[in-house]
This record gives structure tokens, sequence and C-alpha cells, in this order.
């Protein structure tokens, strides 16, 4: 008894895609339901690219306004030195910080387009179980 208590978490998976088999339509029943409700049909790959660039977007503002900040503070610190330093502080900060957002992107941009060219167009997971079960 114990040699097939191995096999169980296997046929647990299985048995709900041989007795329910509209789980594996269940997918083309999602992309109906998103293009009805006006969504675009994206994969994972360009979901989480989007999201990425729109988080660096929104950072690279931060840092253009820190930049503004940062040179209207040293214009009218007025020839002290303490103010002028602080400026130069936050304006290095912030020009670092824009390199390495512009690289965060390109890198995102590269690895992300990489991705997209060496898998292509395959199928997810449940479809996969779903081919193997019509094998089966």
């Amino acid at each position: 008894m114990k040699k097939y208590l191995k096999y169980l978490p296997l046929l647990l998976l299985v048995l709900p895609f041989v007795f329910f088999p509209e789980i594996c339509r269940a997918d083309a029943l999602l992309d109906k339901i998103g293009e009805s409700g006006g969504m675009a049909k994206t994969d994972l790959t360009t979901l989480i690219a989007n999201l990425i660039k729109v988080i660096l977007s929104i950072l690279g503002v931060i840092l253009v306004v820190l930049i503004i900040y940062a040179g209207f503070k040293w214009m009218t610190a007025g020839g002290e030195s303490k103010g002028a330093t602080e400026a130069k502080t936050i304006l290095q900060n912030a020009i670092i910080g824009l390199v390495i957002i512009v690289a965060a992107w390109a890198i995102t941009t590269f690895v992300v387009d990489s991705l997209k060219k060496s898998v292509g167009d395959q199928t997810g997971p449940i479809s996969q179980v779903c081919e193997l079960v019509k094998i089966l």
C-alpha cells in the first residue's frame, strides 16, 4: 500500500482534468470574458514588462523633480557654502539615481525581449496537462 501512496499527488493532479475537462477550456473562457470587458489579451511577460516600465517612469519623474529642486536650492543658496553643498549632494544623488533607472530600463527591455524571442508562442502549463490527458 505504501508504494502506491507515492503516486497519490500525481493522481490528485491529473484526475480533475480527466473528470472535469472544462478546466482545459478555462483559458479560452477567461480570454472571452476579458475581451468582452474591454481588456487586452497580453501574456505574463508583457504585463510584467509594462509594470516595470511604469514604475521606472514614475521614479524617473521623481528624480527629475529632485534635480530641479536641487538646482533651485543651489541658485537660492545666496553664497552660503552649506546650502550649495547640500544642493550639490542632492543633485549628484539624483543624477546617479537617474543613471541607475535608465540602466534598469535598458536591462528590463533587453531581458523581456530576449525571453519573448527565445520562448516564442508556447502554451502554458495547464494546456500542456490537457494535451497529456488527451494522449492518455
